[in-house]
């Protein structure tokens, strides 16, 4: 029930469930290209697309918690499009109703950076009021995020929305000190402060 036939057949389209990472790599690719070919009329006729890839990211109730502001998914390992089999209660790669839900540094962070990238374009485009306002409504969701994702020198893995914190490490480990694929990532989007991203990097000198 998640993919579908484009093209007269020539294509399927796929849109994997459990992801919550598919609308920020759009923005993202959609900024890489506009980068290195300088096509400014095509970028701008992607903004409409963004803007729908942007809204649905912040809001829709599979894809974002409400009582954190931030986006939620299935507890995967990383950005995997697979459920931990603990907290999921069907097809690993579907959000199944009641399977308790998770926030990711990867996902936010992700979204973050669709804010800044979507900030730039705008404003080289010289509509510098949205440019603005998505500046404005990144850095408040970097805060939260930063508050809420971040443990002194490592950004959490899958932090628990509402399950218990301790009943879930006692499971799986402590999610507050594993360090993901994602990390690097995450320092690239800009989420940590300059301090924050040396921290990062002194703790995986640490760890060796």
């Amino acid at each position: 029930g998640w993919s579908m036939y484009d093209g007269g057949g020539k294509y399927v389209v796929r849109r994997v469930p459990v992801l919550a990472d598919t609308e920020f790599v759009i923005t993202e690719g959609v900024w890489y290209a506009w980068k290195a070919s300088g096509d400014d009329a095509w970028m701008a006729r992607q903004l409409p697309r963004l803007e729908k890839a942007l809204k649905y990211n912040n809001s829709d109730r599979i894809r974002w918690s409400r009582k954190f502001g931030l986006v939620k998914r299935s507890m995967c390992m990383d950005g995997w499009d697979f459920a931990n089999p603990h907290f999921c209660k069907g097809d690993h790669r579907v959000v199944h109703k009641g399977d308790p839900q998770f926030l990711f540094h990867g996902d936010n962070s992700g979204l973050y950076a669709s804010y800044w990238r979507m900030a730039e374009m705008y404003g080289h485009l010289g509509n510098h009021k949205r440019a603005k306002e998505l500046r404005a409504e990144g850095e408040a969701f970097r805060r939260r995020a930063n508050r809420k994702l971040f443990f002194d020198n490592v950004y959490g893995h899958m932090i628990p929305e509402t399950l218990d914190e301790k009943k879930l490490y006692a499971l799986v480990g402590d999610e507050r000190s594993r360090m993901s694929l994602s990390t690097g990532y995450t320092i690239n989007r800009r989420m940590p402060t300059h301090e924050m991203a040396v921290n990062i990097i002194d703790e995986y000198q640490r760890r060796g």
